[in-house]
């Protein structure tokens, strides 16, 4: 116990948990009971360790952690090890853990490592899961798994920088084989389709994104997928593979299919015998065409999202659409769909993600009556859509992201409410008119706004003053008045355009406006300032380059000078001294006799006086 205690010690101070005060005081005060430490489990009969679960320690770390794997090897009994998510950049030693007999989960995921694996790790007798993934883990990946032990369930290496060509042929006889991850190891090629092999194993999670499958083999479907009858998860995704849909597919997966980025062709089946339990089907950047299924709803059933983006599909989109009472995700975008988007579609629905862009879909961008509570994500731009901004996403108060440029939408958007999660607005080249939203300002998390090439007016808002705005159009519209000197202030803004308006006044030099050009600011003939090569009427120097001082004191002056010479200003101080002159004077004469009397009585005094004197 004492050695177990010594390597835990230097396992936690190398990571820097001893420089933690509360981990310090709560391993002072548990020193001599290491089992009591977090993420430290003991046997309950030997008590030595067992298992370390170590997640997610050093993820806010700036400096990489350098892992001395031997201290682990002083720990004979230790059947899991998890390391996950810790930024470790590196191993020392790193065949020393394959002394662990009773090793059975090995979980290095999510971290920074570069090193090659030992081949030793994959013989690890006791060893059930292996996970390498999202690290950058290099060397010949058949030498790893070649001589893997029988017991393994879970290979994970995804995410790293594997190479070799991979023969399927080495997991033949892994008859406990329930889940494999190769995806997104550029260098790999992986083969199936070697006649000489048959699978022992009923696999349920299959991940093979990006592996370079079958490129020996004229880019085939793996074949023996189709005596696979337990598959929960199948991705395919990113192979070039070719062919048409795969129909046997919607019964021998359960759960998650993904096929996209590839080369597939055809159409969808328009029926099944047996309706599919897929909750997740991802078809996306393919040449599929033609119609989709008119039932849909009958052959996917348990849909939960859908996406068939960048296709050849075309026609209307299904009504039974509607029927999918599940639906959160959809994605039709980038196709070639017409007709009008389905009433059923949007009611009392569950979407939190909807893409219908890029197509040539008509008439309201959503059925009048939608509601879509949980909506996040709109993105609905490059169509045909025509009339008003959609009134009922005003009870879509979770919205993140609105896309809705390039279409014929009109009207005025005022009646939509403060939406406090909203980060994009893209309203841009569509034709409504009216003010911009007041409401804008109550919205801090606005990171893009894009209202350009419409036909607003009125003033841009003076509060709109968003601390986390990044992008800023208003171009192309019939917007009045200053630019608000309070966007300024906005530290965050990287692009601005408020080119070809009716804006006036000193265009303003400081912090990011310095960096924006004549460009985002043309087309307004009383704007002026040094970005535009234009002065400001009565001021010799809008440059905002020196001699400050002489500025205020020439603002102050010409300020005065304008002031009198107005026009407005003289016929105003002729009739107040018309109105003093005659009510403080003259009416009070007429309407009262004693003080007419008064009057003319000192009067005549005054004369008097001044004829005896």
């Amino acid at each position: 116990m004492d050695e177990e205690r010594t390597a835990l010690q230097a396992i936690t101070e190398s990571m820097g948990y001893g420089h933690d005060s509360y981990e310090h005081s709560y391993r002072a005060r548990f020193f001599d009971d290491c089992c009591r430490w977090e993420g430290v489990h003991c046997s309950p009969t030997s008590s030595q360790v067992i298992g370390i679960y170590f997640y997610f320690i050093r993820k806010d770390a700036e400096d990489e952690w350098f892992l001395d794997m031997s201290l682990f090897s002083k720990l004979k009994q230790l059947q899991e090890l998890h390391l996950v998510g810790n930024n470790i950049g590196g191993l020392d030693n790193p065949e020393a853990i394959c002394e662990l007999t009773n090793l059975r989960w090995l979980d290095l995921s999510i971290n920074l490592i570069e090193d090659d694996v030992p081949r030793c790790w994959g013989n690890m007798p006791s060893l059930r899961t292996l996970d390498l993934s999202m690290n950058g883990f290099r060397g010949n990946l058949t030498y790893i798994l070649a001589n893997v032990s029988k017991k393994i369930e879970i290979i994970k290496v995804s995410h790293n920088i594997f190479e070799g060509f991979v023969p399927f042929s080495i997991f033949a006889n892994l008859s406990k084989l329930s889940h494999l991850d190769l995806s997104y190891n550029y260098h790999l090629e992986v083969e199936t389709e070697d006649p000489n092999w048959y699978p022992s194993f009923q696999i349920q999670h299959l991940l093979l994104a990006a592996c370079n499958l079958n490129h020996q083999s004229d880019h085939v479907i793996p074949r023996f997928l189709s005596t696979q009858v337990n598959l929960q998860t199948l991705d395919l995704s990113s192979n070039s593979l070719v062919g048409k849909f795969p129909t046997w597919m919607l019964r021998n997966v359960s759960s998650v299919l993904s096929l996209r980025s590839n080369c597939f062709v055809g159409q969808l089946p328009e029926e099944l015998e047996n309706n599919s339990t897929i909750t997740l089907l991802d078809i996306s950047d393919n040449l599929f065409d033609g119609y989709l299924p008119s039932k849909i709803d009958q052959i996917l059933p348990q849909l939960l999202g859908f996406n068939a983006s960048s296709n050849r599909f075309s026609g209307n989109i299904p009504l039974s659409f509607g029927e999918l009472k599940h639906l959160e995700r959809l994605d039709l975008s980038n196709n070639g769909f017409t007709g009008t988007v389905p009433v059923n579609l949007t009611r009392n629905s569950p979407l939190w993600y909807l893409n219908l862009s890029n197509n040539s879909l008509h008439g309201k961008p959503l059925p009048g009556n939608c509601s879509m509570p949980k909506l996040a994500w709109l993105l609905l731009q490059h169509n045909l859509f025509d009339g008003e901004f959609p009134a009922c996403l005003s009870n879509s108060l979770s919205l993140r992201l609105v896309d809705v440029r390039d279409n014929r939408l009109s009207g005025t958007i005022s009646n939509l409410p403060a939406l406090m999660q909203l980060g994009a607005f893209l309203v841009g080249r569509n034709r409504f008119s009216g003010q911009l939203l007041e409401q804008l300002c109550e919205m801090q998390r606005i990171q893009l706004l894009d209202f350009s090439s419409n036909g607003f007016s009125g003033n841009i808002p003076c509060c709109l003053t968003l601390k986390n705005l990044e992008s800023l159009d208003l171009s192309h519209n019939n917007l009045t008045g200053p630019i608000p000197p309070g966007i300024t202030r906005i530290t965050t803004i990287a692009k601005f355009s408020v080119a070809f308006n009716n804006l006036s006044g000193l265009i303003p030099f400081t912090a990011q406006f310095s960096t924006f050009s004549k460009t985002d600011f043309e087309g307004n003939p009383e704007l002026c300032g040094g970005v535009v090569e234009r002065k400001c009427t009565g001021n010799d120097d809008d440059d905002g380059d020196d001699d400050d001082d002489g500025r205020k004191e020439n603002s102050i002056e010409k300020e005065e000078e304008r002031l009198i010479d107005r026009p407005l200003f003289f016929y105003a101080f002729v009739f107040v001294s018309y109105g003093v002159g005659f009510w403080g004077f003259i009416a009070p004469l007429y309407m009262s006799v004693t003080w007419r009397r008064k009057y003319f009585a000192a009067i005549d005094g005054w004369i008097q006086y001044l004829l005896c004197k």
